[in-house]
């Protein structure tokens, strides 16, 4: 289960050194299928990488979709953050 939580200042400081990092695309999913209008937005984003010299990391809300996971790094994503939850699905 994702969860939310108070960090210490040393790991707040690694959680905003990694969010600061990258070119992040927040993917759409609809019934656990990953909608194309992310993957289009991941395909532009490995188009951007080159230029700005940095990841391609998507983010993947939802329950019981692992299997998606695959289709995004097939699409150009670098990085999948996958946040699995019930109360997603």
């Amino acid at each position: 289960m994702a969860r939310v939580g108070r960090h210490s200042q040393e790991k707040n400081k690694e959680v905003k050194d990694t969010m600061s990092k990258g070119i992040f695309v927040v993917m759409e999913q609809r019934y656990g299928k990953v909608q194309n209008v992310g993957l289009e937005l991941v395909g532009e984003a490995t188009r951007l990488k080159e230029d700005l010299k940095d990841d391609v990391v998507a983010v993947l809300l939802g329950h019981n979709i692992e299997g998606e996971v695959e289709k995004i790094y097939h699409y150009g994503a670098d990085k999948v953050i996958l946040v699995d939850d019930p109360m997603l699905e």
